[in-house]
């Protein structure tokens, strides 16, 4: 036997297994038996997805790009041992994509955790923030609330500016929601804001999701419309970063496809029409399209006998040709080969030149094929050097869809968009025709489609892969039996009217005695997934009853002959109850992972945190001092030994380290560990931040905001530390605490400040904080006697206040400064003054140079400040 076709196992309404993990369980086991059987006689292995399952034909192509080593997402557990196989780990939760310069990522998650300039809140004309906003609020202070409030600028579409609070971002956007039909043009109106403004990454919500009833699906695609309009048109030199953050889990999907079907360049895969292309001759198997001047050709054929200045030809890094570079040597001779390998060995995306021997083009372009999301790269490349060269016509073949085994119909997409964004951004003077030569005919309509699609016409005819006749009378049955679960059973009484009459009034009368109607209500219904939404609905067909699921208002209605509601009723709670249970686990998981994270450790020293709901077991067992836990992880059994920390695959016998990694609540999420000094951690961790990382880039923004503003040469920063204290921090929380209760209006009114200071005093602040005793002394102390911060990093920066050491070298720190309700400062004050002469213990908290717009704060404690960064510059 060579060949063997399976189905998708257990995707179906009966068992229902997720999809995801059966595609990567068949694929990977289909290629642990090749591996392991070099000398099988079976050849052909097939996966037959039914052919309107988009969802299960999507994980399949996914899975089968992965294991050919394409960097496509793979949702759990990285695997090793396999041969050739190269497989990249994300989350579950998250999508990242390219577009431009800026790097779009998908994620579930709290926007009030990301690590931004920027987050984005949503509002109505009256202020009313919704879920999220209150939630904002809630965790950054009514300060917050209280500066949106003072605008009046209300007209849905506009963006009000806010500080952050004791939040970590620079600024809040409260957008005020227009019309739906304006919600693309808000996004880019936040967006070119925030580049304004010069900040490098912005978090959006679900905008729209919460009170303004939106549907996920209308949401995503105008978040993502208004991101890339904003990034083609735009073209930002600030902002490189922008989270989608959802934190509903039932629509992270909607927003990572709305992503996903964007394709290279952001661009809808149908429907939307490319600038300037039309279609000139579409008969006889042949279509020609115009885009500019540039005529585009597609049909089947043989690439050799093109009559084109030009043809494309692919290999792999090793410069082996496949199958049709066979054919191209032998019909072009041996020379081209000898040519192309002089070259030793290529990159994934290089192009190399050679002669056409006996062939009649000018020259060859042998393309190293690339991973299918870069086709479209490749083939601009390809064009530019046309261009470039003067040369008017060029072939390609369907690339991706020989040995590289491609998905098909992405790369004809990737190839078209290539093809169009190459003419419309370069306007070529040369080229003037560019052909398509598909080798096999079944493949034709796939690229021909694409470029219908990309005119704005439908394609011509809806082609359906065929499979074979049983999975068509399976397409059928089901039609039928979902057609029999609504459709109205008719009963022809014939005879004397009489007799007609109580017959049909006894039938009426059975009937209705035996129907019921039974109302499930239960919270939990609103958190029902799609695919347990689908199980209840497979009662309706399996016992003829009329279901309805109404998620927003948490109800199910079932309908039907009473024994059959009963029982449906039984097994539907069952599902109910399944998914309360699940909601929460992962609550109780995800409240487990604030303190507390389990991790795989690879040999490459990188490591992969468990899932939720693992790291909860797994910790419940830990905390519960057992020995050992066991567990399933996609269909396989492992053990965990918690006094060797090794996990074992109990089929394979395969073992990998696991770490464990407790977090402290009170310190910072995004400090390093603090290094042991004789079994305990050392009091201070000075750490250096590299060049170029976020956090360094965040700090240096803040650090050259003020000489940008005041068209000043920039200093030169040399280096940035963060300041790990512990104790020192924990007081500055504390403090914060004490001013949130007692000044509800203020609230801490945290900062990011600078002080300018010597290198001999750096230690001393390092491990004790600012000293107020002798802080001011530069200034002469004119606000205060208390320690001086300045908004400004210009003004910190004087060598009187930013002491330069013998290299030339100065220091400064920017300080988390805490300063609740301030006032007008005034020389000789040893304490903030009382806010009312009668009660003199109600004192201020912080005073300022000038209420109305200050530039120097000064407090008169230690705790309300934090040197969290110390700039090193010159």
């Amino acid at each position: 036997m060579t060949s063997v076709a399976f189905p998708t196992l257990g995707t179906g309404l009966l068992l229902k297994y997720p999809k995801a993990v059966v595609a990567a369980c068949m694929l990977e086991e289909t290629l642990t038996f090749s591996t392991a059987n070099p000398g099988s006689s079976v050849k052909d292995v097939q996966f037959v997805v039914y052919s309107k399952d988009l969802e299960c034909e999507r994980e399949f192509s996914t899975k089968l790009q992965m294991l050919k080593g394409c960097s496509v997402p793979r949702t759990r557990r990285r695997r090793s041992g396999i041969t050739g196989v190269s497989l990249t780990t994300v989350t579950a939760s998250l999508v990242e994509a390219k577009v431009g310069n800026l790097s779009v990522r998908i994620q579930q998650g709290d926007i009030t955790k990301e690590n931004v300039d920027i987050i984005v809140n949503t509002s109505d004309n009256k202020f009313n923030f919704g879920g999220l906003g209150d939630y904002i609020v809630q965790q950054g202070g009514q300060s917050i609330k209280d500066e949106c409030m003072k605008s009046t600028n209300v007209k849905g579409g506009n963006v009000i500016v806010t500080d952050a609070g004791t939040l970590s971002f620079k600024k809040i956007f409260h957008l005020i929601l227009p019309q739906l039909s304006d919600f693309q043009q808000a996004v880019q109106h936040c967006l070119e804001t925030a580049e304004k403004c010069s900040f490098t990454s912005i978090a959006f919500p679900a905008i729209g999701t919460g009170n303004a009833n939106v549907s996920a699906s209308a949401s995503a695609k105008a978040l993502m419309d208004g991101i890339l309009d904003f990034s083609r048109n735009a073209k930002p030199t600030h902002m490189c970063v922008v989270y989608v953050t959802v934190y509903d889990q039932r629509h992270v999907s909607t927003y990572m496809d709305e992503l996903r079907s964007r394709g290279s360049y952001g661009l809808p895969t149908t429907g939307t029409p490319a600038s300037g292309l039309s279609i000139v001759t579409d008969s006889g198997g042949v279509l020609e399209l115009k885009c500019q001047n540039v005529s585009i050709f597609v049909k089947e054929g043989d690439i050799t006998k093109s009559a084109t200045d030009l043809m494309v030809n692919t290999v792999n890094v090793d410069f082996d040709f496949g199958g049709p570079g066979a054919y191209l040597v032998k019909v072009g001779g041996n020379s081209i080969a000898d040519e192309l390998k002089k070259n030793k060995s290529g990159n994934v995306g290089d192009v190399f030149v050679t002669g056409a021997g006996k062939l009649k083009f000018k020259k060859i372009y042998h393309l190293v094929i690339t991973p299918v999301d870069q086709i479209h790269a490749a083939v601009e490349k390809c064009l530019a050097m046309a261009e470039k060269f003067k040369c008017k016509s060029i072939a390609f073949p369907a690339i991706g869809t020989g040995n590289a085994g491609l998905n098909e119909t992405e790369c004809a997409k990737q190839l078209a968009d290539g093809i169009l964004h190459f003419i419309q951004k370069s306007s070529p003077k040369h080229l003037k025709s560019v052909r398509i030569d598909v080798f096999e005919k079944r493949l034709v309509p796939t690229f021909q489609d694409e470029l219908r699609r990309k005119t704005g016409i439908a394609a011509p005819l809806l082609r359906v892969p065929t499979f074979g006749g049983t999975l068509g009378r399976r397409h059928s049955v089901m039609n039928r039996s979902l057609s029999a679960a609504s459709q109205r059973v008719v009963l022809d009484v014939f005879g004397a009217k009489p007799d007609v009459l109580r017959v049909s009034r006894a039938v009426s009368e059975s009937i209705k005695r035996q129907s019921k109607k039974e109302i499930i209500n239960e919270k939990s219904i609103k958190k029902l997934s799609q695919p347990d939404q689908e199980a209840i609905k497979a009662f309706e067909i399996r016992m003829g009853l009329s279901i309805d699921i109404d998620t927003k208002h948490g109800t199910i209605t079932v309908e039907g002959f009473e024994k059959d509601v009963m029982k449906a009723v039984v097994d539907i709670m069952k599902v109910v109850h399944k998914t309360l249970e699940e909601a929460t686990e992962m609550d109780k998981g995800k409240e487990m992972q604030r303190t507390v994270q389990w991790y795989w450790t690879y040999q490459d020293k990188t490591r992969e945190a468990f899932s939720t709901v693992l790291n909860y077991t797994t910790e419940k067992a830990y905390q519960a001092k057992s020995s050992t836990v066991t567990y399933e992880e996609e269909g396989e059994h492992f053990s965990l030994d918690f006094k060797t920390l090794l996990e074992t695959n109990l089929t394979t016998g395969e073992e990998t380290r696991v770490s464990r990694k407790s977090k402290d609540l009170s310190l910072p999420s995004y400090w390093m560990p603090q290094p042991l000094e004789k079994g305990t951690p050392k009091p201070v961790h000075v750490v250096k931040l590299v060049p170029s990382g976020q956090q360094f880039n965040k700090v240096a923004n803040r650090f050259h905001e003020s000489f940008d503003q005041a068209s000043e040469t920039r200093k030169t920063i040399v280096a940035i530390h963060q300041i790990q204290n512990p104790d020192l921090y924990r007081q500055y929380k504390t403090y914060m605490d004490k001013l949130r209760r007692e000044s509800k209006k203020y609230g801490p009114n945290e900062r990011q400040l600078f002080h300018g200071t010597s290198e001999a005093v750096c230690e001393l602040i390092n491990h004790k904080g600012f000293n107020r005793s002798y802080s001011g002394s530069n200034v002469g102390a004119i606000w205060g006697n208390g320690a001086y911060f300045a908004r400004d990093s210009m003004y910190s920066a004087q060598p009187g206040y930013s002491k330069s050491d013998g290299k030339g070298e100065q220091r400064m720190y920017l300080a988390k400064v805490l300063l609740g309700e301030y006032t007008q400062g005034a020389k000789g004050l040893i304490t903030p003054p009382a806010k009312d002469p009668s009660n003199p213990l109600d004192t201020y908290d912080s005073v300022v140079d000038d209420t109305s717009n200050p530039g120097i704060f000064v407090i008169f404690h230690d705790a309300p400040a934090y040197p969290e960064y110390l700039i090193t510059f010159k």
